[in-house]
């Protein structure tokens, strides 16, 4: 995911840009100080998101935005919660964030942001029940109840089921848009699980089947919120 961000505070910028650095597949691309020169970038370029902060110049609208054929997801940052229901009266704004970077609360809305460019991106008409992979040329079905989890290495990826494991190239941002659903949770930037198999789990892993696989410390809230838990 490409996105730019709208801001003077240097510092903030740093911390944000270290902080998506962590973030698998969200990448800044660029960094503007007005938002006049960022909606003509926008204008001539593909861009899945910006974070931006309404205290710039011309904070009083984001009119400017608006005309965009089609504005990205947006998140605001900013120190000042008064603009934040005149924010929301726009369909791309996803968030509403306050300063200071907080790693947790922006952390979650990276993951609010990843998905809903895979809800965006998720391709109709496909198989509910089975996914479909290429494996010597030839394609596979698997039910999509067995898997277990999607692991992720390089530019392949392993699907675990109960029975057996099946590698091919894909990734992992892929097969996640096609199994996007409340059953599976892209819970670290390697793994997908099936929350149904889950076991055990606590702060740092989570145990499917005899696997333990770690749990990224900005998606453990996001998974909490699927579990059935008391």
């Amino acid at each position: 995911m490409k996105g730019i961000i709208v801001d003077t505070d240097k510092k903030f910028i740093s911390n944000l840009i270290s902080l998506c650095d962590t973030i698998d597949r969200i990448k800044i691309v660029k960094v503007f100080d007005n938002k006049l020169e960022a909606a003509a970038f926008l204008q001539e370029n593909k861009i899945d998101f910006m974070v931006i902060d309404v205290d710039l110049p011309l904070a009083d609208s984001l009119d400017i935005f608006k005309s965009l054929n089609k504005p990205p997801e947006t998140i605001i940052a900013t120190k000042n919660p008064h603009f934040a229901l005149k924010a929301y009266e726009c369909n791309f704004v996803l968030d509403y964030v306050l300063k200071p970077l907080c790693l947790d609360r922006y952390g979650r809305s990276f993951l609010r942001l990843a998905e809903r460019l895979a809800d965006k991106n998720a391709e109709p008409g496909i198989n509910p029940n089975k996914l479909f992979i290429t494996i010597d040329k030839r394609l596979t079905g698997i039910n999509i109840n067995d898997i277990l989890f999607i692991e992720a290495k390089g530019d392949y990826i392993t699907i675990h089921t109960e029975q057996s494991k099946y590698t091919t190239y894909a990734s992992l941002k892929k097969v996640y848009a096609r199994l996007k659903n409340n059953q599976f949770v892209n819970i670290h930037r390697s793994f997908i699980v099936n929350i149904d198999k889950i076991v055990d789990l606590d702060q740092n892993t989570v145990i499917i089947g005899k696997q333990i696989l770690p749990i990224s410390r900005y998606k453990r809230n996001y998974l909490m919120n699927q579990l059935n838990a008391l």
